[in-house]
């Protein structure tokens, strides 16, 4: 009688995974990316003809991953400025110690010396740079804590296209797009600054 019960349970969660993903429009997934692809081609005056586009899945993204996504570009903002940063400060020390080595003049020294101070500075500006982008991390990561896992805010879906080329020459390739609920394009640069 178990068995009978375990199994009657796992084709009902089966069939009832099966029927949500039919429910996905294909065709106006399909419909809208093809007229987006369309669009991006004519904007950048590419000579080629989208032929077609396969939707091939989608993922969903919810609040709590824009905010980690948002996180992770604050962090690489954060170590591109750690890399200016430390050039700057590599500098200045290479300066220092050129400045003051033997056989150098009390006037190149002093001019060695103001040009390792604006490193020094330029050190600095970079400090506070990092300072500023290490608080934004800690605020979006506080609210990260407090924001929903569940609720839906888009999709990324991702999809086959064919294009043919002037000479006729065909391309395929695979690409992803963020679309929102009723699966309209948003531009994916816009969506994760918002």
């Amino acid at each position: 009688m178990r068995s009978i019960l375990s199994i009657s349970v796992l084709l009902f969660v089966f069939f009832s995974c099966k029927q949500k993903e039919e429910n996905i429009p294909t065709k106006q997934i399909e419909s809208n990316l093809k007229n987006y692809i369309s669009e991006q081609v004519k904007a950048k005056e590419l000579d080629m003809k989208v032929d077609s586009v396969l939707f091939l899945r989608q993922d969903t993204i919810t609040e709590k991953l824009k905010v980690y996504k948002k996180i992770v570009a604050l962090e690489k903002e954060y170590d591109s400025l750690y890399l200016e940063y430390t050039r700057e400060k590599t500098n200045a020390l290479i300066n220092l110690k050129t400045s003051v080595g033997p056989g150098v003049s009390k006037r190149a020294m002093q001019q060695n010396l103001a040009e390792t101070r604006k490193m020094s500075d330029s050190a600095s500006y970079w400090i506070t740079k990092m300072e500023t982008k290490r608080s934004e991390i800690k605020a979006l990561d506080s609210v990260a804590a407090m924001t929903d896992s569940t609720n839906l805010i888009a999709y990324n879906v991702v999809y086959w296209f064919q294009v043919t080329m002037k000479d006729g020459s065909k391309f395929t390739n695979t690409g992803s797009a963020i679309m929102d609920k009723n699966y309209a394009v948003i531009n994916s640069e816009n969506f994760y600054k918002q």
